[in-house]
């Protein structure tokens, strides 16, 4: 009676060694899926950062934009219809960026504080070159298919605030 009773202990053994292996693994798998995540969100980080490096490269290297931005700081400045479509290519960069933002955020690849970027963004690109809040504008009523978009709502609250 002694050869059944080590078969059962055996057994409990065996079961309580696997069941040890199990939670062994899904430490293990939580460990590399936070990792994994961090890694996302340092990536989408970086790239964010790269995009408005881009704006700024935009900005400060090419001399037309920078010249049409300098106009802009004058909140009556007369756009030529050249300078209008630059105006355009430079909201539409910066919109492209905060959308990208936006996607990240939503899939919190991206944290609150890098999303709140867009709001300071807009208010910082306003305060700066007024003359771009009628694009802003512009650009906010022709798109209404992304009205729901968190970027669009900002951008158009915003622009109420200023009184576009």
């Amino acid at each position: 009676m002694n050869v059944p009773n080590r078969k059962i202990l055996s057994g409990d053994l065996v079961n309580t060694l696997a069941n040890i292996g199990v939670i062994v693994g899904l430490v293990f798998l939580v460990m590399e899926i936070r990792q994994a995540n961090r890694i996302a969100t340092a990536t989408a980080e970086i790239e964010t950062r790269n995009m408005f490096s881009e704006v700024n490269a935009a900005i400060y290297g090419v001399p037309e934009i920078s010249q049409l931005l300098v106009k802009c700081r004058d909140k009556d400045a007369e756009l030529s219809p050249l300078e209008e479509v630059q105006a355009w290519g430079f909201i539409l960069r910066l919109t492209n960026a905060w959308l990208s933002i936006e996607t990240a955020y939503e899939h919190d690849i991206l944290p609150p504080d890098t999303y709140a970027v867009i709001e300071d963004d807009l208010r910082t690109a306003l305060n700066r070159y007024p003359a771009l809040a009628r694009i802003f504008r512009d650009w906010v009523d022709s798109f209404p298919a992304q009205d729901q978009r968190q970027v669009v709502i900002i951008a158009d609250h915003v622009l109420s605030e200023y009184g576009w």
